[in-house]
């Protein structure tokens, strides 16, 4: 399937500008009407799939300025994050490994909280920073390692330091592992978007990367059999249909 370029989006963007400033109304379901867009993405903070899948979502940050995106990385601590790391890792699956993965994961997610605490654009390139080491450069995780980390990115350390163990943290984490359930995400590299041309649905994508987003963004995104639909309900949650 030929997908639309970026400059495609952006020119029609550009002409949504120029329509509103007519007065036109522009209609749902047309690329003349930009839509408000707020990307979830669920992410296996050790994984390399998931590290360039945060980069597609940056670089559709940069490449489409006309779009009005908001987006934040949800890192997922379960049983297939724990086994995707495994086996990322070559690490034995034996029980004690599988314990030292998930406390891994638990406290880079907790850091990463820390680090939101101070604000979401220096949290996301905490995130990246340490991601960058620990994945492109083959460092172990330590504590040492994400003082570093928060040093190279500005952050308050004494702020880090107290946060990454602090009660707010853990709530923060408890709050995704209980969105991605009621989501029904269970898998990294998963996005949901919202999209204010169609505000009573929002969009599961699997296997997220930059083509994708470009489907789930089009005015055609309902054809798309790989993505999934769910209509929110009154209080603003899905009921989980597929479309």
């Amino acid at each position: 399937m030929m997908l639309a370029k970026p400059d495609y989006f952006t020119s029609f963007a550009k002409f949504a500008k120029i329509t509103i400033l007519k007065g036109l109304s522009p209609k749902p379901n047309d690329w003349r009407y930009l839509p408000v867009l707020e990307v979830s993405l669920f992410v296996n903070p050790l994984g390399t799939r998931c590290f360039n899948c945060e980069q597609d979502l940056l670089r559709a940050d940069h490449q489409l300025p006309d779009l009005d995106l908001t987006f934040n990385f949800i890192p997922l601590v379960n049983m297939h994050t724990i086994e995707q790391t495994l086996r990322l890792y070559n690490v034995a699956p034996t029980l004690a490994n599988r314990q030292r993965v998930s406390v891994t994961l638990y406290q880079v997610t907790l850091d990463y909280k820390a680090a939101l605490f101070q604000g979401r654009k220096r949290g996301r390139q905490f995130l990246l920073g340490l991601q960058k080491v620990l994945i492109d450069e083959g460092q172990n995780y330590s504590a040492d390692l994400a003082y570093q980390v928060a040093k190279d990115n500005g952050l308050d350390l004494a702020m880090f330091m107290e946060d990454r163990q602090g009660e707010l943290s853990q709530q923060a984490f408890k709050d995704d592992q209980r969105i991605a359930n009621e989501l029904g995400v269970a898998e990294s590299t998963t996005a949901v978007i919202y999209d204010s041309n169609h505000p009573d649905y929002d969009t599961l994508v699997h296997d997220f990367d930059y083509a994708t987003f470009l489907e789930a963004v089009s005015p055609t995104k309902f054809n798309h059999s790989h993505q999934r639909f769910f209509r929110r309900t009154r209080q603003g949650r899905p009921n989980f249909r597929t479309y």
